[in-house]
């Protein structure tokens, strides 16, 4: 499949999806994770347990900490982390532990901040492949979205990335 067909794909399944009726639903950080993350990933190709998992432990420091959402691909081990947030919540603020979450997480390429409407898509820092970027390579708001934006997102799908 191309990247137009896939994006095509998306944007069929965004539609289908009640995406308004989810966030309505999405009163707190596991809520937004059930209602809009695990559709969203869902809509990408993922499936749980194959390809993504909830609450995920990460050491850090001698103790365990839990990234919301990993994905998992070819490895089996966390490629992408997922921080995510209430719905409509101020994701700049939470930026910094999705960083440290990354620091400590050496296999993993991505982070995602989120709080299942808008997606930022972080990437490493070129300079220290440990650190994140500060600024988002990429970002997707689901109640604003161009055909441009879902090409960039069909990168994502699982039958790209596979």
């Amino acid at each position: 499949m191309s990247i137009k067909q896939i994006s095509e794909n998306i944007s069929k399944k965004l539609l289908e999806w009640d995406f308004e009726k989810a966030t309505a639903n999405s009163n707190n950080e596991a809520n937004t994770i059930d209602n809009l993350v695990k559709p969203f990933l869902n809509i990408l190709g993922y499936k749980p347990i194959d390809d993504f998992q909830t609450e995920y432990s990460i050491e850090i420091e001698n103790s365990s900490k839990s990234v919301d959402v990993v994905v998992m691909i070819k490895s089996k081990k966390p490629t992408i982390l997922i921080e995510c947030k209430t719905a409509k919540a101020d994701l700049e603020v939470h930026y910094n532990q999705l960083c440290h979450y990354f620091e400590n997480s050496k296999e993993s390429k991505l982070g995602i901040l989120t709080d299942g409407i808008i997606y930022k898509f972080y990437t490493c820092n070129f300079d220290n492949e440990n650190k994140l970027n500060s600024d988002p390579f990429f970002e997707l708001n689901l109640r604003d979205y161009s055909n441009s934006d879902l090409e960039k997102l069909a990168g994502f799908d699982k039958s790209i990335i596979d």
